[in-house]
């Protein structure tokens, strides 16, 4: 094989590998989003319950809207009891968490402490995000 033929195949092969793993991340990182403002709305979870139950159960249509109107009846008692399930698990972890951060930011000089406090909301917005927490 030719030696320098090899070089502009590599860069080829490198640009079409790089594009992959952009495009890849873009796709992850929107459908992430997606996800995120699906699971948020109660309303949304409740028509996927639905479509599943009546897809599971072949539900007929009065079935269905039978089941429509239970879940409508106790959907916000069932939001409050999942907040305050969230809200209580949660404690612990994020207790400890706080004393991980303050001890962290001991060390660190004022510009890398704004750094890390920043990058702290972020990963707890992110892990203690609860579609029943208003945005």
């Amino acid at each position: 094989m030719n030696t320098k033929a090899l070089g502009p195949v590599m860069t080829l092969l490198g640009v079409f590998a790089l594009g992959g793993v952009a495009g890849a991340g873009g796709a992850v990182a929107y459908l992430r989003h997606e996800v995120r403002e699906f699971a948020s709305e109660p309303r949304m979870r409740d028509r996927a319950r639905l479509r599943g139950l009546s897809r599971m159960l072949d539900l007929t249509d009065s079935q269905r809207e039978q089941v429509k109107s239970i879940l409508e009846k106790h959907q916000g008692e069932r939001q409050a009891a999942y907040s305050e399930m969230m809200e209580r698990c949660g404690d612990s972890i994020r207790k400890q968490k706080a004393q991980m951060v303050g001890e962290i930011l001991a060390i660190l000089t004022l510009p890398q402490q704004e750094k890390f406090q920043a990058i702290s909301r972020r990963q707890e917005e992110w892990f203690f995000f609860a579609p029943h927490r208003p945005r």
